[in-house]
């Protein structure tokens, strides 16, 4: 065959398959697309986890208060110390506390 004949018989088949391929593969692409798409929750399953993120929260704020007043009283307790002039005891005791929960 010359050269001139398979130019145009190369091009009519990349046309061809352009033409019957493109479409296939939009459709292939948008059957996996639908089969990753999550799936809708139903309206028990929404509320239930709404009442989860809120016992979350609650309990995220109520761990804070009870941070807030180990603090306060481990200040009350440390000034405690400084005033009946154990400072010396209160600093041993905070570093063997610190040793035994590995923080130095």
């Amino acid at each position: 065959m010359d050269q001139t004949v398979v130019v145009p018989i190369g091009l009519f088949i990349m046309i061809v398959v352009l033409a019957i391929g493109v479409p296939l593969v939009r459709a292939f692409a948008r059957n996996l697309d639908r089969r990753n798409s999550p799936l809708a929750l139903s309206s028990d399953i929404e509320n239930r986890l709404q009442q989860l993120q809120q016992s979350v929260d609650s309990v995220a704020v109520e761990v804070e208060r009870i941070s807030e007043a180990q603090r306060f009283t481990t200040r009350l307790l440390a000034e405690r110390g400084v005033e009946n002039g154990s400072d010396d005891d209160v600093s041993v005791r905070s570093s063997a506390a610190r040793s035994r929960h590995g923080r130095r």
